[in-house]
């Protein structure tokens, strides 16, 4: 039986090249950057690496329904269950549960968030909730991991560009490894 890593990893290794749901990258590249990304935010943070680049895993284990073509819906509960059942911490696991939260308290909180948007993540936004209500970004605010919750999201919509440098991503899973052993 295979290791918790080395099953996370053949996710990405068997669907990772799949699109990234009206992107012009493809999943695998989306994970990359993101990871890449949080880590330059984050070095001493593995959990919040791993976090970004394992936030939309919910989209490569589960079919795509009720979002149009828009990959799967509820992706971000279905990953972090997923994580969990792995044996990841709870940080990574609602990190990834939160980052749909955060788009939503964004384009509630921030007048220019939505139109910063890409048009597939102002399609899958409509589907994913809209935007908060008052009581909603109470509640959310009110979440120890806010703050970060809100940085992956930054993240998650910067990290798609079409030349950014290939990376083996071996340092990403030694990472798994580590925060799995």
């Amino acid at each position: 039986m295979k290791n918790a890593a080395a099953r996370i990893w053949e996710v990405y290794l068997n669907n990772g090249t799949m699109d990234y749901i009206g992107e012009p990258v493809s999943q695998w590249e989306h994970a990359l950057q993101s990871a890449q990304l949080a880590y330059q935010e984050h070095p001493e943070d593995e959990a919040f690496v791993l976090a970004a680049f394992l936030h939309d895993i919910g989209h490569l284990i589960a079919p795509t329904d009720g979002m149009d073509g828009f990959g799967a819906h509820q992706h971000e509960n279905i990953g972090a269950n997923f994580i969990r059942e792995a044996g990841l911490t709870e940080k990574i696991a609602a990190l990834i549960a939160g980052h749909v939260k955060a788009k939503r308290y964004l384009v509630s909180t921030d007048p220019n968030y939505f139109n910063a948007l890409s048009d597939a993540s102002k399609i899958t936004l409509l589907k994913q909730g809209g935007q908060m209500t008052e009581q909603e970004a109470h509640a959310f605010e009110a979440d120890p991991l806010f703050e970060l919750h809100l940085q992956l999201r930054r993240i998650d919509e910067r990290a798609s560009l079409t030349d950014a440098p290939e990376d083996d991503a071996a340092w990403i899973r030694a990472m798994l490894e580590r925060q799995l052993s």
